[in-house]
């Protein structure tokens, strides 16, 4: 993380200490956490205090525990020595690494630097302010190794970004397979069970993965994908979602949808699109189709969303997102009726199933296609 105390006086936009972003309204944090140094006399200092986005402020206190937890794991494990937390690793910038851990014996040690997060599910933007958030270590690292390390499941071409970007991704079933003995030793309320679940919880996951990866492209294969579509929804969102009603059709028997989730619980993120974009129900086609998604199938989708029926809100399931067209005609239709489509790819049901295996949230990725979708108006 890298710190200015010009940030809490500038007139400039501000932005994240932590992951980068700009953002509105501004909250603080620690630059000096106050589990390391619990000291009451820093709690108020400016030189203390950076700005920090909502989501990062929320996410702070299960990353501290993260941090702790996996601190214990390295120092409880043989191959690993002289391990520390919430080092500074440059003294005029004021970068500070998670961890600073050696790996290996002292003539052929390899110097750690670990970046923890806390949450489970990496969705397109993490993975973006993540990679530039490492990318300011690089100059700093020297020879040492850059680490993410997170208590989660990630997608293979998230995993590619890292690698290209000489990051080393330790995600859950990496930690376990470290630290398995270390994991059973060194209690936690939350992460032990985390670990010492995932190898089973990952299992139904996987087959899920894989069966969409294997499953073909095209018309013939459609019925195979619509069903698989529909086993992947029903298992990531019900519950709280209500299970879905097959292949419903309107009064008029014209507009035929693949998928209608009942969404009727109180649940934050389905709440929220309840009352903000009409989703009283959650509508979803599947689309099979070997290349990207047409203007046609938005319409269709688009006609079938009413606010006094289903709400105003779907998704299309899809192997490689909406063309140029497709795309346009999305925004037309939030633009001009409020009725706001989604593209969800296969790419994106991947991240979802890691994040459910991971104990983590699905909806966050979800969430960051609309946020994506907005911005972009």
């Amino acid at each position: 993380m890298k710190f200015h105390t010009s940030n809490l006086t500038s007139d400039t936009p501000k932005s994240c200490a932590f992951c980068g972003r700009p953002f509105n309204p501004v909250s603080f944090d620690h630059y000096a956490p106050k589990h390391v140094y619990p000291a009451a006399a820093l709690d108020f200092r400016v030189e203390n205090l950076v700005y920090s986005c909502a989501e990062c402020n929320r996410s702070a206190p299960r990353e501290v525990q993260f941090t702790v937890y996996l601190s214990a794991l390295l120092k409880g494990h043989p191959d690993f020595h002289d391990v520390e937390i919430e080092v500074l690793l440059d003294s005029d910038v004021r970068y500070r690494a998670d961890i600073v851990a050696f790996k290996g014996k002292k003539r052929a040690q390899k110097k750690l630097i670990i970046e923890c997060k806390g949450f489970a599910e990496f969705t397109p933007s993490r993975v973006r302010t993540t990679l530039d958030q490492l990318e300011r270590y690089h100059a700093l690292a020297g020879d040492s190794q850059l680490i993410l390390a997170f208590p989660g499941m990630m997608d293979e071409k998230s995993e590619i970004a890292f690698k290209e970007a000489d990051v080393e991704v330790w995600d859950a079933l990496r930690i376990f397979d470290m630290f398995e003995s270390q994991i059973a030793e060194a209690a936690d309320q939350i992460f032990q069970k985390v670990f010492l679940e995932i190898r089973d919880r990952v299992t139904f996951e996987q087959r899920l993965i894989k069966r969409l990866k294997n499953c073909p492209a095209g018309p013939d294969h459609w019925i195979d994908y619509q069903d698989l579509i529909g086993l992947i929804l029903k298992h990531l969102f019900c519950p709280p979602l209500t299970d879905p009603l097959v292949e419903h059709s309107d009064a008029n028997k014209i507009n035929r949808r693949d998928f209608i989730f009942p969404n009727y619980t109180d649940e934050k993120f389905w709440r929220f699109l309840r009352e903000r974009y009409s989703a009283d129900y959650i509508v979803v086609d599947a689309k099979n189709h070997a290349k990207r998604i047409k203007k046609e199938h938005v319409s269709q989708l688009s006609n079938y969303l009413k606010g006094a029926g289903v709400g105003k809100f779907g998704m299309i399931a899809c192997r490689f997102g909406p063309d140029r067209g497709a795309a346009t005609t999305a925004r037309e239709q939030w633009l001009l009726y409020e009725k706001l489509v989604i593209f969800i790819t296969n790419h994106d049901l991947e991240r979802m199933l890691l994040a459910k295996a991971a104990q983590g949230d699905p909806t966050q990725i979800i969430s960051d296609i609309i946020q994506d979708f907005r911005l972009s108006i």
